[in-house]
C-alpha cells in the first residue's frame, strides 16, 4: 500500500490548535496565507514519491563500505540530494546559516511523514539537524574566535595556548567548556572510530593513521578536535565541508 502524508490533518492542528497563525500575523515567522499548506503538501510529496520507494532498499542493502569507499543503497543519493536542494535540512535552523527560520511544529509535521515513509532515511538527517541547533543555541558568535584551534580549546577539546616571550607556550584543557557540544562531537567521533575498528578504515587515511598508534577514546577526543574546527570554518568563512577522516590521504 502506497504511503499517503495525513496532510489535511496536520493543517487542521497547526491552523486550530497552535499559536503559529498569531506568531505569523505579528511577523514572528516568515509564512504568508497558504504558505504551511504549500510546505506540507510538498514534503507529503517528497515523502510518498522519494522516500517510501527506496524505503525497502534502505533496511535490505543499507550503506557499504569497502576499499575505502562507501557506496549508499540504491536511491539513496539522489533522494539525500532531493533533501538538501529542497531546503528540508534547514527549515527551522536561522536565515544566516542558509535556513528558513520557520516553527518547529511545522518542521516536526514534515519529519513525521519522512520518518512514516522511510525511517532509515530520516533518522540520520535528523541527528545533525539537533547538533547545529545545540551549537547554534549554545555557542556564542565565530567571529568570537581567531581560529578553529581556539573554538576546540573553548569546547574543552584540547589545551589553550598562551604567548610567552613570543613563544607559544600549552596551558590545561578546560572542564569547563561547552559541554553539551562537546560531548555531541565525542559521541559522533566515537561512532565513526568504533565503526572503522569493526569494518576498517581506508589504508593511508587519517583516522587509519592515528588507530594503528593511538587508544580508541584518544582518537576520538582528536577527531572531534577535528570535527569543531571544521564546524568554525563553515560557520566563520562560509567554507564548505571538505570531506572526511576516513578518505584515503
Amino acid at each position: 500500500m502506497a504511503y499517503v502524508a495525513p496532510v489535511e490533518e496536520s493543517l487542521f492542528f497547526i491552523e486550530n490548535c497552535t499559536s503559529i497563525p498569531r506568531l505569523c500575523a505579528a511577523g514572528a515567522f516568515p509564512l504568508g496565507d497558504g504558505d504551511a499548506a504549500a510546505i506540507l503538501t510538498a514534503a507529503g510529496q517528497f515523502a510518498a514519491e522519494v522516500l517510501a520507494p527506496i524505503d525497502d532498499a534502505l533496511d535490505r542493502v543499507g550503506a557499504q563500505f569497502a576499499d575505502g569507499v562507501v557506496t549508499m543503497s540504491p536511491g539513496h543519493r539522489d533522494a539525500y540530494r532531493g533533501y538538501a536542494e529542497g531546503g528540508w535540512a534547514g527549515l527551522t535552523l536561522a536565515e544566516e546559516w542558509g535556513g528558513q527560520a520557520l516553527p518547529v511544529t511545522l518542521n516536526v509535521a514534515c519529519l513525521e511523514y519522512w520518518h512514516a515513509a522511510s525511517m532509515g532515511f530520516a533518522m540520520g538527517n535528523l541527528l545533525c539537524t539537533g547538533a547545529a541547533e545545540t551549537i547554534e543555541a549554545f555557542a556564542p558568535p565565530m567571529a568570537t574566535f581567531k581560529r578553529g584551534r581556539d573554538f576546540a580549546a573553548w569546547l574543552g577539546l584540547v589545551p589553550r595556548q598562551h604567548t610567552t616571550g613570543g613563544k607559544p607556550r600549552l596551558g590545561r584543557t578546560s572542564k569547563m567548556g561547552q559541554r553539551d557540544i562537546r560531548r555531541l562531537l565525542i559521541i559522533g567521533a566515537m561512532t565513526v572510530v568504533r565503526w572503522a575498528v569493526r569494518k576498517g578504515a581506508a589504508k593511508g587515511s587519517w583516522l587509519a593513521r592515528m588507530l594503528a598508534k593511538k587508544p580508541r577514546l584518544v582518537v576520538a577526543i582528536a577527531l572531534a578536535n577535528k570535527m569543531a574546527r571544521s564546524v568554525w570554518a563553515m560557520l566563520s568563512k562560509g567554507e564548505e565541508y571538505r570531506g572526511s577522516a576516513l578518505a584515503p590521504a
